[in-house]
């Protein structure tokens, strides 16, 4: 019986180990990440998004605005990776009041569009990574509303 168990035992380890294997070739492929909130190792470029990502939710905050909902990239890179939002201060078209309020809003502005351009270009390097995908294209959202918030602002 004991004999029998142990047999049947490495048999299973077995046929686990070939069917989890599979060529180099296709563990070479990296099929894209899910865009479900990762778990992310500290100090990898997932947790520079995430820490970017907090920023500039708080930011988002200080201006009393609300996070956008988070863009939808089934195959990345998100078309917004492309094209970078303005951030007020690079915007010629950007009329900046003196008020100390609206500029206290062109700063959060400022740093709003900074985060979400590093958070783009890290995602650029993870290439097949739909979450770091989605977080640019909601960077760029962040920027865009910041924007509007300084360049409104009189």
């Amino acid at each position: 019986m004991k004999e029998t168990l142990a047999a049947l035992f490495v048999g299973v380890a077995i046929a686990a180990v070939v069917s989890c294997g599979g060529s180099k070739s296709a563990m070479k492929t990296a099929a894209p990440q899910s865009s479900a909130e990762p778990s992310v190792m500290p100090g990898s470029p997932r947790d520079r998004i995430k820490q970017l990502d907090d920023q500039i939710v708080a930011e988002l905050a200080k201006l009393e605005l609300q996070p956008p909902p988070l863009a939808v990239c089934p195959q990345p890179p998100c078309a917004t990776m492309q094209t970078l939002a303005v951030k007020p201060t690079d915007d010629p078209a950007c009329k900046r009041s003196a008020v100390q309020v609206c500029k206290d809003h062109c700063v959060l502005a400022d740093s709003i569009c900074d985060s979400a351009s590093k958070i783009c270009e890290i995602a650029k390097e993870l290439a097949s990574d739909v979450w770091a995908s989605e977080k640019c294209a909601s960077g760029n959202a962040s920027c865009t509303a910041a924007h509007g918030k300084c360049c409104g602002c009189t």
